[in-house]
């Protein structure tokens, strides 16, 4: 009845137009002051956490092999390098599945950054990840400053849904990694 009092759940309610509050600004937005993006470096994982959009509980949303390119990450680079301009700062988030997992497109894409020498525009580096691989990258992510989200669930007593691929608890393994980082 709520809805019926505001006009909704009418049998035909004509709308004639339907505007953001922003839709004036977002070329302005969209040609100058991108502030980040985000890649998806891959959509496979060293974890098969129960409840993971990747878990298969989803429509087409599975663990696979695909990783993206070079070439796509030096695209989007250059996309947003040329669309921020009125930025001082731009943030490169990486994600996957378990973007660790293809930590050579994440260095090549620093590297080709890094390459840019673009004075007036500072890049900073944000995950998230797992932590699983950690061990094996942590003085690369603590070099280039990365800001790190760590995915962890309970403690190593409730940690049953964030498992390897044989069903073994990621908990002490993850926890050793964040005090070693």
């Amino acid at each position: 009845s709520f809805l019926m009092e505001q006009g909704f759940l009418t049998e035909k309610k004509k709308i004639s137009s339907i505007k953001h509050y922003e839709t004036d600004t977002l070329k302005d937005l969209y040609m100058y002051n991108m502030g980040n993006v985000i890649l998806q470096v891959t959509q496979n994982c060293n974890l098969r956490c129960e409840y993971c959009v990747y878990s298969g509980s989803y429509i087409n949303r599975v663990h696979t092999n695909k990783r993206m390119s070079f070439e796509t990450a030096v695209k989007t680079i250059d996309f947003l390098a040329a669309h921020s301009l009125n930025c001082n700062e731009v943030s490169i988030g990486f994600y996957g599945g378990e973007p660790l997992l293809n930590m050579k497109l994440i260095q090549e894409t620093i590297a080709y950054i890094e390459s840019l020498h673009i004075d007036n525009l500072r890049f900073s580096y944000n995950m998230t990840t797992n932590a699983m691989l950690l061990g094996r990258y942590m003085d690369y992510l603590v070099e280039k400053d990365f800001t790190l989200l760590i995915s962890l669930d309970g403690d190593e007593y409730q940690s049953g849904y964030r498992v390897d691929k044989h069903g073994k608890s990621s908990f002490t393994h993850v926890v050793g990694n964040i005090q070693k980082l």
